[in-house]
């Protein structure tokens, strides 16, 4: 049994309503599964009692956490008579407040555990609060729940390519093309490959909107100019994207990509960075900015400096800087060809960021601002 919710949907409510609607439509979207089960065990289920909970919540007759227990008892009968599961999918609940994420975890979690149930939960890493300390609510990890990467990264450049150009070839090879660079040449791959920073679901999407580029050309193949082009107008539609996928952050996000922009791009001229491994409101932010793919990972460790002092290396997007955001002569941090790895003594020499960068390259005028909306003493 399947229930499947899109959070985008409970965003927007207040935490008196969040729970209950987003239980209440938990608890429909699995009962109504439970007919599809039924019909393939060819056995009737009883879901009367299960609807009546979700009815119950409706109308307020109950509240969430009085509705946890009776839940539970409910799925472990359908589950014991089924043979079957349950599965809850929670997708994109990074959108939620920050505060109320572990406190609807809690509750969903209370309802699955031992009643044959699984939860998974779709996010960004940087966004997604899975647990509070201070209420003991949510899920912990790895006693509740483990935590699974969907992404490859650019710290390993080679398993990246690969992947993405198995996924191409077999997208190729059920057109009739038995090599991806009859479409697309290496450069090209690569260029598509490091602009999507390893994501298929980016990669797949450039790659369309530069055939649609190249036809529009009459390229007989995709070029360079298609990719940089196609490249400039998706992160166009990412930036566009950043306050619904970042309510609560989007200014400061925003200050923070502006300034890399004007500190790597316009005065250092290079599309890379290090940032320094410490606690800091930059780092908060850069790695929020990195799961929205405004930034991409390439290192994890490097010491520039003394011995024992990390930093991060990360480079900047590529719309940031191509199509119709080009700047010239931006030195590009791409591996050497037939390398896949960065060399250390190039890393040494980015610029770097650390604590207290953002305040000092945000203008007195936009500092004043941003004090002014602080809690007042």
């Amino acid at each position: 049994m399947v229930a499947v919710i899109d959070s985008q949907a409970y965003s927007t409510l207040s935490p008196d309503d969040l729970p209950r609607e987003i239980l209440q439509n938990i608890v429909r979207g699995l009962a109504q599964d439970v007919s599809r089960v039924s019909t393939l065990i060819d056995r009737p289920i009883d879901v009367q009692r299960l609807e009546g909970v979700a009815a119950e919540l409706g109308t307020a007759q109950i509240t969430p956490a009085q509705a946890v227990p009776r839940i539970k008892r409910e799925l472990i009968a359908i589950t014991e008579i089924s043979g079957n599961r349950a599965f809850v999918f929670l997708d994109d609940f990074h959108l939620l407040d920050w505060d109320e994420q572990p406190k609807i975890l809690h509750l969903v979690h209370g309802a699955l555990k031992g009643a044959n149930g699984w939860l998974k939960v779709a996010g960004l890493r940087s966004l997604l609060n899975h647990y509070s300390s201070g209420t003991h609510q949510g899920l912990q990890v790895p006693g509740d729940a483990q935590p699974i990467s969907l992404d490859l990264t650019l710290e390993n450049p080679e398993a990246a390519e690969t992947h993405l150009k198995k996924i191409l070839e077999s997208f190729l090879a059920a057109v009739g093309y038995s090599k991806s660079t009859g479409i697309v040449p290496i450069k090209v791959f690569r260029r598509l490959a490091w602009a999507s920073a390893g994501v298929p679901r980016d990669f797949l999407q450039m790659f369309a909107r530069a055939i649609e580029h190249a036809r529009r050309n009459k390229h007989s193949i995709v070029t360079l100019s298609d990719v940089n082009s196609v490249v400039g107008e998706f992160g166009q539609g990412k930036i566009n994207e950043l306050g619904q996928d970042a309510q609560n952050t989007e200014g400061e996000l925003r200050n923070l990509l502006s300034a890399l922009e004007k500190y790597c791009l316009d005065e250092k001229q290079i599309n890379a960075f290090l940032l320094k491994s410490e606690n800091s409101n930059e780092r908060r932010l850069i790695h929020i900015l990195s799961d929205l793919r405004f930034i991409h990972l390439i290192n994890q460790s490097t010491t520039p400096d003394r011995a024992g002092e990390h930093y991060e290396a990360f480079i900047l997007d590529y719309s940031l800087f191509t199509g119709f955001r080009r700047r010239q002569n931006i030195k590009e941090m791409v591996p050497e060809e037939g390398q896949f790895q960065f060399k250390a003594s190039e890393l040494r020499k980015l610029p770097k960021v650390s604590h207290g960068f953002l305040a000092k390259r945000l203008a007195p005028e936009t500092r004043q601002r941003s004090r002014s909306k602080g809690p007042k003493s």
